[in-house]
């Protein structure tokens, strides 16, 4: 992945590619712990067991996202990255009056796919 991305003409605001490893790591850390939280709460009854579904179609969505760009391209990614969107926000409207420390785990994690939303389509712009 890293030799597709430094091969690509960016915008000037594209991070370099280093950033990502450190981003991500911290982000799985957070994305994990909600989703502990999400199974827990769903298991329990105290959580719409569709939440659970739609924050497992999120996970893998994220996890495809570099076979689906390296596969298909530029604008496979960008339909990537809007479904990994799509399901953050349905996440974030069922859990932000129901479930602070879920929708707060994931906000990190939102704000860096909206910003990948726009590198994504700065990429396409540009390539």
């Amino acid at each position: 992945m890293q030799a597709f991305y430094q091969q690509l003409t960016k915008p000037a605001f594209a991070p370099p590619a280093d950033v990502f490893g450190v981003v991500w790591l911290i982000l799985y850390v957070l994305i994990i712990a909600a989703g502990v939280l999400i199974f827990l709460r769903s298991i329990r009854g105290r959580m719409s067991p569709v939440i659970f579904g739609v924050y497992t179609l999120n996970l893998v969505a994220n996890v495809t996202f570099t076979p689906v760009l390296l596969s298909f391209g530029l604008v496979a990614g960008l339909i990537d990255i809007l479904v990994i969107a799509g399901t953050l926000i349905y996440i974030h409207c069922q859990t932000a009056r129901t479930d602070l420390p879920v929708f707060l785990l994931l906000l990190p994690y939102t704000a860096w796919v909206s910003f990948a939303l726009v590198l994504q389509g700065a990429l396409i712009i540009l390539n």
